[in-house]
């Protein structure tokens, strides 16, 4: 491992005290294990954010929409 050195404000410095203590963890692993989830987030595919996984089991509902939203009586008032 290698040591770094960050300035971190006052407020964000009080808030990780306090979650260390209240997590019983180090403040550096809390800083590490933020950092990588932050760096991680960056290259997530659509699967991993579980973006796009609906299957309505029909090919056409994207074409269909407004037949679908009106048999529904969406925005009917």
């Amino acid at each position: 491992m290698v040591r770094t050195t960050i300035y971190l404000p006052d407020d964000l410095k009080a808030a990780l005290e306090a979650r260390a203590q209240a997590d019983g963890r180090t403040e550096s692993d809390i800083i590490r294990e933020a950092l990588a989830e932050k760096l991680r987030g960056s290259g997530k595919t659509a699967s991993q954010m579980r973006f796009g996984l609906y299957d309505s089991g029909t090919a056409t509902t994207s074409t269909d929409v407004d037949d679908i939203l009106t048999a529904t009586g969406f925005g009917d008032a």
